[in-house]
């Protein structure tokens, strides 16, 4: 009976760990190009001690990858988590990344120009970047999502 009460943390340490230990193997390294951002969460930061969102679409134009256009949410403290030129799509960012479901886009909307305000509300709206909107892009069926945590330092 007493070695069954030392075994019992054990099992209960392992059940809780493996999942914090499976979810740290399945990051991956994401490098790419943000070609548009929701104007909705770029306008909504605040700098506090909760975490500000800044959502993208990124392309990362590899010809292997099966999807290049991809969701990211990149997540920090303070009023910035992207340099401008990275949100500009004038210079690629590279960052270690964790697969999220639940916040991929079933059916994204990426304006080249915002017509309204109205236009812009609600989720999966996204505003094309200076940089790429000249380029046309066609339509978008959905979006795979990706989460990046920006550390204070590299903003």
């Amino acid at each position: 009976m007493k070695n069954a009460r030392q075994f019992i943390p054990v099992i209960a340490l392992f059940v809780l760990g493996l999942p914090t230990i499976y979810a740290l193997g399945r990051s991956r390294n994401l490098r790419g190009t943000i070609i548009a951002y929701d104007p909705m969460y770029h306008g909504l930061k605040q700098a506090s001690f909760v975490k500000n969102l800044e959502v993208t679409v990124a392309d990362l134009g590899s010809a292997g990858n099966p999807q290049p256009l991809v969701k990211v949410v990149f997540e920090g403290f303070g009023k910035s988590q992207l340099s401008q030129d990275v949100l500009d799509g004038e210079k690629p960012f590279q960052g270690r990344a964790v697969r999220d479901k639940s916040c991929d886009e079933a059916h994204p909307r990426i304006l080249s120009q915002a017509e309204s305000e109205q236009a812009l509300q609600g989720s999966g709206t996204f505003l094309l970047n200076q940089t790429h909107r000249a380029t046309p892009l066609g339509p978008v069926e959905s979006l795979v999502c990706y989460r990046v945590e920006v550390p204070a330092a590299e903003r």
